[in-house]
């Protein structure tokens, strides 16, 4: 990995100790990107909800082939194993369901949306489980 962008593998070492070390700062910067992702798709789109398709479209376009999808799905299973990385986990979540909630209110407020749409709903309704088939 160090030499692909450069870097002699005793520097990555030095900086961030461990492999370990490096997931865990890039789980960090993730959560940092996270935080800032919801503005930047804002300015770029006229529409709240324009914004709000690109903000749950854009994270997962890099997941186009069975490959990073596995690397994913693999760092998810780390997410969900190791405390330290699920704190990180955790900040990208609320700070999606944040964004997502106030692009929901500005698209109300501006007409985009019906007067009357439960936006408040919608949350619960995304964290239900679909029906298990027999």
């Amino acid at each position: 990995m160090a030499r692909e962008v450069g870097l002699v593998p005793g520097t990555l070492m030095q900086r961030f100790g461990s492999k370990r070390g490096l997931l865990l700062a890039l789980a960090e910067q993730s959560a940092k990107n996270a935080e800032a992702l919801p503005g930047r798709v804002r300015e770029e789109h006229e529409s709240a909800l324009e914004a709000l398709a690109a903000l749950i479209v854009e994270p997962m376009a890099s997941m186009a082939t069975p490959e990073t999808f596995a690397n994913h799905l693999a760092f998810l299973c780390i997410d969900l194993t190791d405390p330290q990385f699920r704190q990180h986990a955790l900040a990208i979540h609320q700070a999606q369901g944040r964004a997502i909630e106030a692009l929901l209110t500005e698209s109300l407020r501006t007409g985009e949306l019906r007067t009357g749409t439960d936006i408040a709903a919608w949350p619960r309704l995304c964290r239900r489980s679909p029906p298990v088939r027999a």
